[in-house]
């Protein structure tokens, strides 16, 4: 913390008992929240983010009161009342406003699963995962102190296996076992430990099978693209990890007949031995984290105060509109509901990009380069553009539609003199979108619209504008 390139600003005393199970007694949390609010009031924060299991509800009110701010959590055990404006759980959950129904004391906005991840920009920006059907070397990460002393017990497993190539365990010096692991593991000439890595992105890219805990190192792993077996080595992974497994996303093992060594042993031997699987793992974990979780968590404190920027799209921008295309709600809001398959949507994509004079395709970014969504206009005759829009699915109820909309309305009429006539056509329950196109200032044309369940907007936009 003191090393960060950020102002730390440090509380007098301690007094939450630490480690605690649950929440802290009312009385702590009262003398922590008044120490905050003296540290913090000369700053007048906006928001206060709380990352602390033993605060609720009794701590969030006092600060948000006495600061005038608005509070986020980050949460994924829901044990204890909250009281925020925003919730943010990165773990996979079926439901999350079933989850939290029983503990938010008033309504939130609540960012839930993986798309809200919060990684580092290394594992966005970092070497993926590239697959091969061969195990040649197994990477070992199960926590920086290896609370359950689970390391050499991995490594043992991956050797009774029948592997006999490359181990490397990722570990911190502030494992207190290491001593003990290194001289538990020195006989073994295949396997290295690594200590004290800046980031694990390149750990995660470079073996072909992993061993880890159920913890904020799944999402890391599953950005990378890994393929992962996965322990539970604390309370907060025992509803996620067997979901993630459920998914497809990885393989949990647990002692069940037998010890848990051999369990691990029996997966490991799977895995060797089933590249298929392996690749299966490696592409579900993908499709659920895709590294801008902290950029969409950060756009969403910052709605209100965003610049965004637009770009046309580009050949490489063909999967991101897939996504986006392919998105259920979107799917739910068009005229055509039936998915899209990747060989039509080449075909249509190039065709679009081909075609710059009778159609745009504009990708809608926040500063810190998160893809917001895309804006279409096609051309229906020599003034008027038919206008088509998607927000990507982790940013919608920001808020940031309208802005969306103009700022990529704003880059086809200023190729223009004169003014343009925009369409726009919505699925009449689609209430979002009518209220982002009345906000602009469309109006709403009465006559009948080519679908009979569709709101036609109609705008005159000048340059100027």
């Amino acid at each position: 913390m003191r090393d960060t390139p950020f102002p730390v600003l440090w509380l007098p005393e301690a007094v939450i008992d630490e480690p605690i199970e649950g929440e802290a007694p009312s009385a702590q949390q009262k003398l922590d929240a008044s120490q905050t609010i003296a540290v913090c009031g000369p700053l007048s924060p906006a928001w206060v983010l709380v990352d602390h299991y033993s605060l609720s509800s009794h701590w969030h009110r006092d600060v948000a009161q006495a600061l005038k701010c608005r509070i986020a959590v980050i949460d994924d055990l829901a044990d204890r009342s909250l009281a925020c404006d925003v919730l943010v759980d990165p773990n996979w959950h079926a439901n999350h406003q079933a989850k939290y129904q029983a503990r938010l004391e008033a309504p939130a906005t609540l960012l839930g699963g993986p798309r809200y991840a919060l990684l580092d920009d290394h594992y966005r920006q970092g070497p993926k995962y590239r697959f091969n059907p061969k195990v040649r070397s197994i990477g070992i990460f199960l926590g920086g102190t290896d609370p359950a002393e689970l390391s050499a017990m991995a490594a043992r497993s991956c050797r009774r296996a029948g592997f006999d190539g490359p181990l490397e365990i990722a570990t911190t010096s502030a494992n207190p076992r290491l001593p003990k692991l290194m001289a538990e593991l020195a006989h073994d000439r295949a396997l290295h430990i690594t200590i004290d890595q800046p980031d694990l992105s390149a750990f995660f890219a470079r073996h072909d099978l992993h061993i880890g805990a159920g913890g904020g190192a799944t999402w890391e792993r599953c950005c990378v693209g890994s393929a992962t077996i996965a322990l539970i080595v604390a309370n907060n992974q025992r509803t996620v990890v067997p979901a993630l497994a459920e998914l497809g996303a990885l393989r949990w093992v647990q002692a069940q007949s037998g010890t848990l060594e051999q369990a691990l042993s029996d997966e490991v031997h799977n895995l060797l031995h089933s590249p298929e699987q392996r690749q299966a793992l490696c592409e579900a974990g993908r499709g659920l984290v895709d590294g801008w979780g902290i950029h969409r968590v950060a756009a969403w404190l910052l709605a209100r105060q965003l610049t965004l920027t637009a770009r046309l799209a580009e050949p490489d921008d063909e999967a991101l509109l897939l996504s986006w295309s392919n998105d259920p709600t979107v799917r739910a809001q068009s005229f055509s509901s039936d998915s899209i398959a990747d060989a039509d949507h080449h075909r249509w994509f190039t065709d679009k990009l081909a075609d710059s004079e009778g159609s745009r395709i504009v990708i809608m970014h926040t500063p810190s380069g998160l893809p917001l969504g895309q804006v279409r206009f096609d051309r229906l005759d020599t003034k008027r553009w038919r206008i088509n829009y998607a927000m990507d699915a982790g940013m919608r109820g920001a808020g940031l539609g309208r802005a969306l909309l103009h700022v990529a309305v704003g880059t086809l009429v200023r190729q223009f003199t004169t003014a343009i006539e925009l369409i726009g056509e919505v699925k009449s329950g689609n209430t979002a979108s009518c209220r982002v196109f009345e906000g602009l200032g469309f109006e709403l044309l009465t006559d009948a619209p080519p679908h009979s369940n569709a709101r036609t907007y109609r705008k005159t936009w000048h340059p100027a504008e």
